[in-house]
């Protein structure tokens, strides 16, 4: 099988690349990239279909969270300052104060945690933010590239654990739209139990086993788009 990669493709180094991520670390050790590239390849080897994973810490933003976060604090705090003022004999004035600015400190500080930013986020805006960042990756990761159009990819969004398969046009014309839901609810479920790695590889033999016999590998059957995972900020 031919390995043909893209210049930009060739010329990155897998293990800067992992460390120049480090959010991926909760998730991923570097010998899982080595293990999915394996697998994609013993996969494709029975298909002519190319198949890309693409993880995205995130596809919502999440710039309105520590403000959200730090007007509910304050409320809270301005709410609760007389009474601590009754008891303590001090200024309400203080309260509300010390109140602002540790509504300040904490909503920076909670503000990281992936639990709630995603319940800060409203469902209409994940899918559609997980929606369009998908299709963008669809094009970004040159899987309209291949000569029969055979590429599929795996997005997955960690922040949002969202997960979206989209194939290209051959692929697409020949399977209804609901082929990829057991891959995507498999994979979903493995996310939610932090098993990122089994469950990539369990959804690429599932979609390997689900083209191959509509898409048998050619004679020289030639690699046409990277094995390597890819991650996104």
């Amino acid at each position: 099988m031919n390995q043909k990669m893209s210049d930009s493709e060739s010329m990155v180094n897998p293990r800067a690349e992992f460390e120049s991520h480090p959010w991926v670390n909760k998730f991923l050790a570097y010998k899982n990239f080595d293990d999915v590239e394996h697998v994609i390849a013993e996969v494709e080897m029975h298909t002519s279909a190319e198949i890309v994973p693409v993880i995205a810490q995130r596809s919502s933003s999440i710039s309105h969270v520590p403000f959200c976060l730090f007007l509910i604090f304050v409320l809270l705090s301005v709410t609760l300052a007389p009474w601590a003022a009754g008891v303590s004999g001090a200024e309400v004035w203080l309260f509300e104060l010390l109140g602002i600015l540790l509504s300040w400190g904490l909503s920076q500080w909670l503000g990281k945690w992936p639990s709630l930013q995603r319940a800060l986020l409203s469902i209409s805006t994940i899918d559609r933010s997980v929606a369009e960042r998908a299709e963008l990756e669809f094009y970004k990761s040159n899987i309209k590239s291949t000569k029969d159009s055979t590429g599929v990819l795996i997005f997955i969004s960690l922040l949002e654990r969202r997960v979206v398969v989209l194939a290209d046009e051959a692929i697409a014309q020949r399977l209804p739209n609901d082929t990829w839901s057991k891959a995507v609810s498999v994979l979903v479920t493995e996310i939610k139990n932090q098993q990122l790695a089994s469950g990539l590889e369990k959804v690429i033999r599932l979609i390997g086993e689900t083209l191959g016999p509509l898409f048998p590998p050619s004679l020289m059957n030639p690699n046409e788009l990277s094995n390597r995972l890819i991650l996104r900020d």
